[in-house]
């Protein structure tokens, strides 16, 4: 009996640390997801503070320049292909400038940030800025 008495105790303590170890994993996991779900939450709020810091810092740039319609914000692009750009408009571009486009001005402006210039300025419609 003695001997029984001895394996029943460790029978017990061995399903009992395996569940705290089952339970222990799966708090890991719960944890470590809800943890990847808010810096993915954090890095989307960020690149739109990004975006928003970008387009001003854009804007105060081209302002030294060029003076900027005052009563529209602008869309903000990036070239980051420029062989797909046919248009006269981009002749002079070049990867990585910044496209303040105004709408209600029908204005295109063209900036260069590697030298703080302003490269092109011309007139815009929602079709002619692609490679069309």
């Amino acid at each position: 009996m003695h001997s029984t008495e001895s394996t029943v105790p460790s029978k017990f303590s061995k399903i009992k640390s395996r569940k705290l170890y089952i339970a222990g994993a799966v708090v890991l996991v719960v944890l470590l997801i809800f943890g990847a779900i808010f810096v993915l939450r954090a890095d989307q709020a960020s690149k739109t503070l990004d975006g928003k810091a970008s387009l001003q810092v854009v804007e105060d740039r081209v302002n030294k320049h060029f003076l900027l319609p005052s009563d529209e914000v602008p869309a903000l692009a990036t070239i980051t292909d420029k062989s797909k750009l046919t248009t006269p408009f981009f002749k002079r571009a070049q990867n990585g400038d910044k496209i303040l486009i105004y709408q209600k001005h029908k204005i295109a402006i063209m900036y260069r940030p590697s030298i703080d210039r302003v490269v092109e300025v011309g007139p815009v419609s929602l079709g002619n800025l692609g490679g069309q």
